[in-house]
């Protein structure tokens, strides 16, 4: 149970997008690179198990979403392709 908060935890607070001004997203990119230093370090003493499968997850994460926009992109272009072609049979009876 624990495990899992930690996970969504570190998942948001790394890998989430920064939606701030320019200036602002520079110091909290930083800032997420030396927190995420900091913990990997402190990984020395206590293995690397969980940051493997914390990584694992993001990464399996990222995969499915990337699967749901290729399935999207698939459907998209089956309709447009369908679309094009009721406007081609109206437009030879006009």
């Amino acid at each position: 149970m624990y495990q899992k908060l930690v996970n969504e935890t570190f998942q948001s607070m790394w890998f989430m997008p920064v939606r701030d001004s320019k200036e602002a997203m520079a110091s909290r990119l930083l800032q997420r690179v030396m927190n995420v230093t900091d913990v990997v370090a402190a990984c020395r003493d206590t293995g690397f198990e969980w940051l493997e499968q914390l990584l694992d997850n993001v990464l399996l994460f990222v995969l499915v979403i990337f699967n749901r926009w290729l399935y999207v992109m698939e459907h998209m272009s089956f309709v447009v392709r369908e679309q094009k072609q009721v406007v081609m049979f109206i437009g030879s009876y006009c």
